[in-house]
């Protein structure tokens, strides 16, 4: 996380205002580095980093020369510490975020399900993403482990409805065809044959493929429901789907990462 911090503006991004240095002045002079670079990288990303090596050295310059420290002066005290736990604290105080409440919660989850699930974001960029919109409604960065938890459970929720959405427009006739398919994988139009290759381009192999393609065509899949999600979703779901057994493939879908 945090890779994208060395792609703005270096004075948009790093530069301290008039109120961050009266904060600033108000710590210890062993701290204020350190707090200056928390300070900015928390109003960047909204969450504050647990490692200095996401500071890159432009970053760091930046901010020395604002506060006047020596070159010599760097960032060596660990996240856990007391001390910088303080710190961390007084720079919320300072910036104003508050705790979130169970509404604010489900705000989150609401944008989560509605904005960012749909597009089939990796785990990590939901999880930036996350922290971005704590950040522009002046709430304190949640734990990471808790909204991981939250993000799981959200995405888990949110293709069970898309999936559910899918079925619910399913004719009888189709749901019919597809179990049967699923019931004889081996079939010539089984789940497990649909899965093949061409092969080689032989009278054979390609009336098989079109006795296939034309199975499929026959479906009359609900294809619209699919102009409601990024394409990104879609393969997600295909790979899951292509690399398991007929009778897993159920329960596959529902379990993303």
């Amino acid at each position: 996380m945090g890779n994208n911090i060395h792609q703005v503006n270096l004075s948009q991004a790093w530069s301290l205002s008039y109120s961050d240095m009266e904060f600033l002045s108000s710590l210890s002079l062993s701290v204020r580095l350190e707090a200056a670079v928390q300070l900015k990288f928390i109003c960047l990303t909204g969450y504050f980093t647990s490692s200095w090596e996401d500071i890159g050295y432009e970053e760091l310059s930046y901010i020395r020369a604002q506060l006047d420290c020596s070159a010599a002066e760097c960032l060596q005290r660990e996240y856990s510490e007391r001390t910088a736990r303080r710190y961390r604290t007084a720079i919320i105080r300072h910036l104003g975020l508050r705790h979130m409440k169970p509404n604010d919660r489900q705000c989150l989850i609401d944008f989560v399900k509605t904005n960012l699930c749909p597009k089939g974001m990796a785990s990590s960029a939901l999880i930036e993403n996350c922290f971005l919109w704590c950040r522009d409604h002046q709430l304190q960065p949640p734990a990471f482990r808790g909204l991981n938890r939250l993000i799981r459970s959200t995405r888990r929720e949110f293709l069970e409805g898309f999936l559910k959405r899918i079925a619910d427009q399913l004719p009888k006739e189709t749901t019919a065809q597809m179990e049967v398919s699923l019931a004889e994988p081996d079939a010539p139009t089984g789940f497990s044959r649909l899965k093949d290759d061409i092969g080689a381009a032989t009278l054979d192999n390609i009336l098989a493929a079109m006795k296939r393609l034309q199975f499929a065509h026959n479906l009359q899949l609900p294809a619209q429901v699919l102009k409601h999600v990024d394409p990104p979703l879609i393969e997600q779901l295909v790979r899951r789907v292509v690399q398991k057994r007929p009778r897993k493939c159920a329960a596959i879908v529902l379990n993303i990462d």
